[in-house]
């Protein structure tokens, strides 16, 4: 056994390119280089009072107008390297100095070779105080060798002082990228994922990150406030996590520093940012998208367009090389049975946002079915008079405005003391005179000639179940709410049997029941669960509101005689208060406000 030889593996440099594929997103490998600055930054940080000593200016250049021309230059103002420094990180590949400190990111001694996934060379500067600024060149294509012993890189070097512009700190161009990443370079874009890959570490004091455009400046990099969506949070903080082993044993991790849950449900806002895992203040991955988190409510809870918010493990598990994913382990499997444990609570609480939502929503669609309601009532006055000058053999008015014999009490006449009806105005449509929480009534026009009183405006309602008209008040008229109540019951004159009613007439206000089976089964829900409107709906509205207002109608105007054209009459109102209503298929109830 002694006598064996025992042999060392050859690794090929080329497993740095393969390593290198990891990133396949460019803005990721940026990250790298941005995230070495804020590392070299930590000698100035105050964790106590969460300041650094002195401004840490980090900017982000992009130059160039294509990719051969094209560079990206990292810059800051940090603590800098000095000739060993540089040597060490470009020969040191695996072996990061930084790996057990729990402030800073770097653990594999890699990152400073990310570059290659989407670029030809990079070119490093740097200095430390009261030092000349050193340089060194790394090319992709040198380190295309079956041997390791094959590449060879220039060591640092000394450079002329102007090519780096602070006293202490770093300068990492990226150059020659490839024209797929070249065209991936989105400075808007760069700018939402720095402020979502750092967003911890932006919210320290005397840290600015910039961005600027061949010499301009861009943006600022700036935290993210939860504080400005309104909504429902769920917080905790953890001291321990626990995961169930083999044979039901329970293996429990004490965690030194605690980890931070914050979860926010934003008020029916999409500010499309998932909740995040973020260690060392950075982040990891949205929930969503780590492919060792098992969850069968990925998407409908951690994909949830108004669910944001973060985990804060600090250093309590072990990312991937790529820093997208964790190792799979008890530690990453404690802390995703966590996640699925808290699934509910936050479900419970998109429920709740949703039910507020919801009303309020449901308001806006109140006022589109009153202002539909007012225009068929405006229609039906129109038809009535017609008929009434048919019948008394009066000319019939052509265009809006002329005037006929009075033959309904109510209609046509022009002594409003009694509650006649001139000509001329257009009234009922968007006056916003109803009452109840829908804003614009479903008000049965008069038809005023032009000077009338307001107060014999008011007086000509034909639905007014009050004979007093000494009193003051606001023009009467239908108001549609869709309630969110159980329905009224009332015994079935047909059958004896104790029923649902789907709507009531409460006054001048139609309340329907949202809480109805009929109601439920038109309701269609989008992947939010937010609801949306669809024809099934619109016909069911319509026709709740047609009864109740045909039967108003006819008992203000008198009944017409039993025949089928009674049955056409209603449906013909439906049809039209459908037709008047299709516009609204297919929309959200979120996007009414939008349009009012």
């Amino acid at each position: 056994m002694n006598n064996i030889e025992l042999i060392s593996p050859h690794i090929s440099p080329r497993i740095l390119g393969n390593i290198a594929s990891l990133y396949n997103d460019t803005n990721r490998v940026f990250m790298e280089y941005i995230d070495n600055s804020i590392d070299s930054a930590e000698n100035f940080f105050n964790q106590d009072e969460e300041i650094y000593s002195k401004p840490i200016d980090i900017k982000i250049e992009h130059t160039g107008s294509n990719n051969k021309n094209s560079k990206i230059i990292i810059t800051d103002n940090c603590t800098g390297m000095d000739s060993d420094g540089l040597l060490r990180i470009i020969r040191e590949i695996g072996n990061s100095d930084k790996k057990e400190q729990p402030w800073t990111n770097g653990q594999f001694g890699y990152g400073i070779y990310s570059f290659m996934a989407i670029c030809k060379n990079i070119e490093i500067i740097s200095k430390v105080e009261n030092n000349s600024p050193q340089i060194v060149k790394l090319n992709r294509d040198i380190l295309n060798k079956d041997h390791i012993e094959d590449v060879k890189i220039e060591p640092p070097i000394e450079c002329a002082k102007h090519l780096f512009e602070y006293k202490t700190g770093t300068k990492v161009t990226l150059k020659n990228i490839e024209n797929t990443y070249w065209k991936d370079i989105d400075l808007s874009k760069l700018k939402l994922e720095i402020e979502k890959h750092f967003e911890l570490l932006l919210s320290r004091t005397n840290i600015n990150l910039s961005l600027f455009s061949k010499g301009a400046l861009f943006a600022h990099c700036g935290s993210f406030n939860y504080d400005t969506f309104s909504g429902e949070s769920y917080t905790d903080f953890l001291n321990e996590l626990s995961v169930s082993g083999r044979l039901g044993a329970i293996k429990t991790f004490s965690i030194t520093n605690p980890l931070k849950v914050f979860i926010k449900i934003t008020d029916g806002e999409d500010i499309n940012k998932r909740p995040v895992i973020i260690t060392k203040g950075r982040r990891i991955a949205e929930i969503k998208d780590l492919k060792s988190f098992k969850s069968e409510n990925k998407q409908v809870i951690w994909n949830h367009p108004n669910v944001t918010g973060y985990i804060d493990i600090q250093n309590f598990l072990d990312p991937t090389i790529a820093r997208n994913d964790f190792r799979n382990n008890d530690k990453s499997k404690a802390l995703f049975s966590y996640l699925i444990d808290i699934e509910s609570l936050i479900q419970d609480l998109i429920e709740k946002i949703n039910k507020e939502d919801e009303e309020k929503h449901y308001h806006h669609l109140e006022n589109e079915l009153n202002k539909a309601l007012s225009s068929l009532a405006k229609l039906d006055i129109k038809i009535l008079k017609h008929r009434t000058d048919i019948i008394t053999g009066n000319e019939i008015p052509l265009t809006e405005g002329s005037s006929g014999q009075e033959l309904v009490e109510g209609f046509g006449g022009k002594d409003r003391d009694e509650g006649q009806v001139g000509s001329g105005n257009s009234i009922g449509e968007n006056e916003g005179v109803g009452i109840g929480p829908g804003g614009d009534s479903g008000d049965i026009p008069a038809e005023n000639s032009p000077g009338d009183s307001p107060k014999k405006q008011e007086s000509d309602n034909p639905f007014e179940d009050s004979d007093s008209k000494g009193r003051k008040t606001k023009k009467s008229g239908f108001n549609v709410r869709i309630v969110d109540r159980p329905p009224n019951k009332i015994k079935s004159p047909r059958t004896g049997e104790v029923i649902e009613q789907r709507s009531i007439l409460s006054g001048d206000t139609i309340e329907i029941f949202k809480q109805h089976s009929d109601f439920q089964n038109r309701i269609q829900k989008s992947r939010t669960k937010s609801h949306k409107i669809g024809q099934r709906m619109i016909t069911y509205l319509s026709g709740e509101m047609t009864v109740h207002y045909k039967d108003m109608f006819h008992n203000k105007m008198g009944q017409p005689e039993y025949d089928k054209w009674m049955f056409v009459d209603l449906t013909d109102s439906i049809y039209q208060l459908e037709k008047m209503l299709n516009p609204l298929v297919g929309v959200n109830l979120s996007d009414l406000d939008e349009n009012e």
